[in-house]
């Protein structure tokens, strides 16, 4: 039932439904992953981290809560840390996609694009039709310059998810700043239905 709550994005609701049932659930590394996850969606990474930690001490092999931690230290910025995680969670599950992604995050932070586009690279290996990995891939070739690259691949994020407003902006600034202006403009407006 918080599952489903959290889903919703009522996400203090399902904190307060976690929190009842907290003595029930409190050997469930699953329940801390999940508090975790609440957590962190409400931008409280410390807790989150914490959450997860707890998670890691009932189920220390699950590779889920090691990157959860990196993605929490990353919204955080605190890339080193987060980096760390991402690798624990690939030493027990070496093709882990959300690790994976979460050290192309990392390496865009840091501007190392050549790192970055190895490991988004790396995740369309293993799910070529993720949108998301797709949207990070285009901002990648975009910020390098590799226009004709980054469009192939924002045009494939958009088509599997039509309001995809990351992709759609992003591929509109490419547009505009090639002068194709009516098909940019579309695309930059349409962002405004997120």
């Amino acid at each position: 039932f918080p599952v489903t709550i959290y889903k919703q994005g009522k996400n203090s609701e399902a904190l307060s439904l976690l929190d009842d049932v907290k003595s029930q659930y409190q050997k469930d590394y699953k329940y801390y992953l999940l508090r975790g996850l609440v957590e962190a969606s409400q931008n409280e990474h410390e807790f989150s981290v914490k959450s997860f930690i707890e998670a890691i001490k009932l189920e220390p092999l699950d590779p889920m809560a090691y990157a959860n931690i990196g993605d929490a230290l990353a919204k955080n910025l605190q890339y080193d840390e987060a980096e760390k995680y991402f690798k624990l969670a690939l030493q027990l599950e070496p093709d882990f996609m959300e690790a994976i992604c979460g050290l192309g995050v990392v390496a865009f932070q840091r501007c190392d694009y050549d790192a970055c586009e190895h490991y988004f690279l790396r995740a369309l290996e293993l799910r070529p039709n993720h949108e998301v990995v797709l949207t990070n891939i285009g901002n990648c070739y975009s910020v390098q310059g590799k226009y004709k690259e980054a469009l192939k691949v924002l045009d494939k994020a958009i088509s599997i998810d039509p309001r995809n407003s990351l992709a759609r902006t992003n591929r509109a600034l490419i547009r505009l700043g090639a002068g194709k202006f009516e098909k940019g403009w579309a695309d930059y407006f349409y962002r405004d239905w997120e």
